[in-house]
């Protein structure tokens, strides 16, 4: 049995640093999720034992035996699968006081997680808008905007010979959250590695200091 409760502490731990670590924001959502799973093998251990008194009774227990297939039969009448009853109380315990632990984790850093993911999904899709315009195009360059202030509209950038601007026809938007510069090759970036700086207008910084 300890041996068990070592397996499966290990396994939902290891669940919740992959989650973590690939989806930081979304990682206080899985101890909850594995106290859901034990609650609801509690609530069918807590049926089988009430359908297993009920079979009980005699005219319930003939009942059963004419209408049900001999080895369901068996295992109503066997009491051997509610020996595991202690093992799950004792996991739905362990993964409440964990989901507890996990859900207080430091909950200003799960909103900056939130807010830094906003940012890295946004400027993915302002790149890939950016690369697909110049592959549309065949163009090699743009006209740089890594001086001046940051754009976050899209309707007129980039510039340059052949370019076309990005809103609304290679990204389903005329505005971004965040304000973003590029250098001549196309290489977005935002205006600041802080996403609440780069969600407020300003100077377009040195790449070197982002990145």
């Amino acid at each position: 049995m300890i041996r068990i409760f070592q397996i499966y502490i290990l396994v939902v731990l290891a669940i919740w640093l992959i989650v973590r670590k690939f989806s930081p924001a979304e990682a206080d959502w899985v101890m909850p999720l594995f106290v859901a799973v034990d609650a609801i093998a509690l609530v069918a251990l807590a049926g089988f034992a009430l359908v297993h008194l009920i079979a009980r009774i005699s005219s319930v227990r003939r009942l059963i035996q004419r209408m049900a297939p001999l080895r369901l039969y068996e295992i109503i009448r066997s009491r051997q699968i509610l020996k595991v009853t202690p093992i799950i109380i004792v996991l739905l315990v362990i993964t409440f006081v964990a989901s507890i632990f996990t859900a207080s984790y430091l909950p200003e850093e799960r909103r900056n997680w939130r807010r830094f993911e906003g940012m890295v999904g946004e400027l993915a899709r302002m790149q890939t808008a950016m690369d697909s315009m110049m592959v549309d195009r065949n163009l090699n360059t743009v006209d740089a905007h890594t001086t001046g202030p940051a754009v976050n509209g899209w309707t007129g950038f980039p510039t340059g010979a052949g370019a076309v601007p990005l809103g609304n026809v290679y990204i389903d938007l005329a505005k971004s959250n965040f304000y973003y510069c590029w250098d001549a090759d196309g290489e977005v970036y935002p205006r600041s590695s802080d996403p609440e700086i780069a969600k407020t207008p300003g100077e377009c910084p040195e790449k070197s200091t982002v990145r």
